[in-house]
């Protein structure tokens, strides 16, 4: 094309395929979960939705490991999100694919959502975040890829240091992460909340942890800090809940809380 170089004609084609691709996939979501329907019966929750197929998922309550509350980009500035539910056994041959409860749902009415749909759901108060200390790590961790890969487009391509504009959004991601990392936890019931791109909520029962992991690596060590991991049955297989760079003492106490009902007491 006339007037326009090679790196000019590579971004407007990556945005065409960007706006191109959202709009079949928000198509692909009101075909999905149209007329959705979600129903208490006995010990299990019924599922129901789809315009041209009809989907029907059963899911029992003592299959039931966790929930997932996600908050996308552009639904969590109007407090809106999906729920899903981590269901032991359910699609074996694709553990990649999540159950959802909920596909569009204000947050603030989780808690009377949980009420009629979930069995003994009690919300923790005990609150736990990363100390202050960490918040520098909070802000580097998303621009190390960053600073890596810029160098080398700005060695092929004599704009690439334009690119360096992109540390800005990727420290204020990591801003947004330290902000929003939080776990709260009573004797039986734990809540936590962090962010890779979207924001995430889940739920999860003490007797529903099937894995709590600590983690320590030689930077955190010095700051006395560690990365703790809490998997739930999903699927064929597990889904990981982390969060990162809190004090080692609370990430302690969360792993004591999985094995000991008495640990916060």
């Amino acid at each position: 094309i006339p007037g326009l170089g090679n790196a000019s004609i590579f971004v407007g084609l990556a945005v065409i395929i960007f706006l191109v691709s959202y709009i079949f996939s928000f198509i692909g979501v009101i075909f999905q979960y149209a007329d959705f329907k979600v129903e208490k019966m006995n010990n299990e929750l019924h599922i129901t939705s789809g315009l041209l197929e009809r989907k029907h998922t059963t899911v029992p309550f003592d299959r039931i490991q966790a929930l997932r509350f996600v908050e996308g980009v552009f639904r969590e500035p109007f407090g809106y999100g999906m729920l899903f539910v981590e269901s032991a056994g359910f699609q074996q041959k694709n553990a990649e694919r999540p159950i959802v409860l909920a596909p569009f749902i204000k947050k603030d009415k989780l808690k009377e959502f949980f009420s009629v749909f979930i069995e003994d759901y009690d919300e923790p108060e005990t609150v736990i975040k990363p100390p202050k200390r960490a918040f520098l790590r909070y802000l580097r961790r998303p621009n190390y890829l960053l600073l890596i890969i810029i160098p080398l487009i700005w060695w092929f391509w004599e704009l690439g240091w334009v690119l360096f504009g992109f540390l800005i959004p990727a420290t204020f991601l990591g801003w947004l992460r330290y902000n929003d990392a939080t776990v709260w936890i009573n004797e039986q019931s734990l809540k936590m909340q962090y962010r890779i791109l979207a924001k995430r909520t889940a739920f999860v029962k003490r007797n529903r942890a099937q894995v709590s992991e600590l983690t320590i690596n030689p930077f955190q060590s010095y700051k006395k800090l560690a990365t703790l991991n809490i998997t739930a049955a999903s699927g064929a297989g597990g889904k990981v809940f982390s969060l990162t760079d809190i004090e080692t003492d609370d990430a302690q106490m969360i792993l004591k809380w999985s094995l000991d009902r008495d640990a916060i007491n």
